[in-house]
């Protein structure tokens, strides 16, 4: 059997264009970086055979797949993969399905051209929600996978702190799974994530990278610049591997880093074509054979939007019996927003399916139906509420992901931005419906996702109500008058209001001396290093609730 392999004439030019972008001025200073002697780097560059182990490692430091570049006429086909490319390791989170994916043809060559190819050592999808990026990442990652050796799909849609992702990153690229001579700086923590992407091949995609951006200008968020860090460093350092992030609002360190002929490149995302559009049509269960005139004409009012134009698909089906012509001709639909279609979409849901929309928009991750069960005030049978799921599931207006449920990302919003506008109404009136029925900030949830509760529920209402009431002063006295409907009912009522109102309150930094919550049911309230000083919490059921005492913290279940 042949021990030998040669570089196939194609790609000559693309290894030695590898070898100047992974910073080495000369082949001596390669060579001397492998161990290797000049002649066999220099006979590996023009062509010729070398020991096939050689050139295994001369392909896997450069970051390119020996299999791919060989020219192997002439040359057994039993000569084996070096033993640690045979154990790949692939997380994939709580990425989507994608089974049913359709389309993107020309973006997935394009970047896998980019990643396979010139060897791009960061990629961002860029675009609007819905428009597909989250999607079309799993699946181009499930199309190459096989060109690495360790693949993670993490999103960031929470926002969580950049060490946790980090740890999450080098834990799973390391096989390192105890805490042990784990980096304590984040200086280190970055250092040991770079090693594991230049020593292996690596491929790791960060989804919804804009929970962690400003609205507006590409900057971070208040202690998230480190992320930043992390993706200059990602872009800037020579490695084999490959970060894939995808995002509304491209990064800024991009802008400096990405260009044609460098390893960084940014892909902005627009909408479907009409035959792709028609594919997620059929898809949803429309036939097309009397429509196709107006297939266009309906993909070209949703934006070519996957999202939006799943959840056409769904209103037309339910409600004109599958006629898009139908559909179209009415003029009060507004396609240039989407709310009006999520409205239509919504409106006409069950009491139960509802409730579980803005559950889902509360817990902002994926959730098993345990939790949902648990989550909801009045008791619902397992049967039930899996009956709903599934019907919801069928409408494209929540993702099941692992067993777990959660909302696309365009939908989150839009239920998040209804729940907010509902409870500002409900406490503007003193009316306590939804806001008794849902915790708007959960005391027993993951820190990071409280914080997104408070960003994204707490902070929007309590703003609306200081503009609504003039003042502080004129927010508390109503949410006192709100309380003391509370204590009268106290027998009869129970339920989340009255620790929205804790939230609300300490939110507000209002001084709770005084307060009275006897007799209330006091759930979800977070109320660590909180001055509780004279508060009256007699008789009360404080499940889920967490308070401070001198002696530390205490959990209430």
């Amino acid at each position: 059997m042949s021990r030998s392999l040669k570089l196939a004439p194609l790609f000559i030019k693309q290894v030695k264009t590898a070898i100047k972008r992974a910073g080495f001025p000369s082949q001596q200073a390669f060579a001397t970086e492998l161990g290797l002697s000049r002649p066999t780097v220099s006979n590996f560059l023009n062509g010729k055979p070398v020991d096939y182990l050689n050139f295994v490692e001369i392909c896997e430091k450069l970051g390119l797949d020996w299999q791919a570049i060989a020219d192997i006429e002439g040359i057994s086909q039993s000569i084996p993969t070096p033993s640690h490319l045979t154990h790949k390791r692939h997380d994939w989170g709580d990425a989507p399905d994608v089974s049913s994916f359709r389309g993107r043809d020309t973006e997935r060559a394009t970047l896998e051209r980019w990643i396979v190819q010139d060897n791009a050592g960061l990629v961002a999808l860029l675009g609007m929600g819905g428009i597909g990026k989250t999607a079309l990442s799993v699946r181009l990652a499930q199309q190459i996978s096989d060109r690495f050796e360790y693949v993670i799909w993490r999103s960031l849609r929470n926002a969580p702190p950049v060490s946790e992702t980090l740890a999450t990153l080098i834990k799973f690229l390391s096989h390192q799974e105890q805490k042990a001579d784990f980096p304590a700086t984040f200086e280190a923590q970055l250092s040991r994530l770079m090693e594991c992407l230049r020593t292996s091949q690596c491929l790791i995609i960060l989804d919804n990278i804009e929970s962690i951006l400003h609205s507006s200008g590409g900057g971070y968020r208040d202690n998230y610049e480190g992320y930043g860090e992390l993706f200059k460093r990602v872009g800037e350092t020579p490695h084999r591997s490959c970060l894939i992030l995808t995002s509304r609002d491209k990064p800024r360190e991009l802008a400096a880093l990405e260009g044609e002929t460098l390893p960084v490149h940014s892909l902005p995302l627009k909408g479907l074509t009409t035959i792709e559009g028609q594919a997620i049509l059929r898809l949803k269960g429309l036939s097309l054979s009397a429509a196709v005139n107006h297939t266009k004409e309906l993909s070209d009012r949703c934006g070519g939007n996957p999202l939006i134009l799943k959840i056409v698909a769904a209103t037309i089906k339910d409600l004109f019996d599958g006629n898009i012509e139908e559909f179209l001709k009415q003029k009060t639909i507004a396609f240039d927003d989407i709310r009006v279609l999520l409205d239509e979409q919504i409106n006409p849901l069950s009491d139960l399916e509802k409730q579980i929309m803005y559950w889902l928009a509360i817990e902002r991750e994926p959730v098993s139906t345990q939790i949902l069960q648990a989550n909801l005030l009045l008791p619902v049978a397992q049967p039930t509420l899996l009956t709903a799921l599934k019907c919801l599931v069928h409408r494209s207006l929540i993702e099941k992901s692992d067993g777990n449920f959660t909302l696309q990302p365009v939908v989150m919003e839009y239920m998040t931005e209804r729940l907010i506008e509902q409870i500002c109404r409900e406490v503007t009136g003193g009316e306590i419906a939804l806001f008794n029925s849902f915790a708007l900030m959960k005391a027993t949830t993951k820190d990071y996702i409280r914080a997104a509760q408070t960003r994204f529920i707490v902070k929007p209402i309590t703003d609306n109500l200081l503009t609504t009431f003039g003042n502080l002063s004129g927010v508390e006295q109503q949410l006192k008058h709100i309380l003391s409907q509370l204590q009268q009912n106290s027998a009869s009522q129970s339920g989340y209001a009255a620790g929205n109102i804790l939230n609300f309150l300490v939110y507000l930094q209002c001084d709770l001396t005084g307060y009275n919550f006897a007799n209330l049911t006091v759930w979800q309230a977070f109320l660590r290093d909180t001055n509780l000083h004279q508060v009256n919490f007699a008789h009360s059921h404080l499940e889920n609730s967490i308070f401070s005492e001198a002696l530390g913290v205490v959990f209430f279940q």
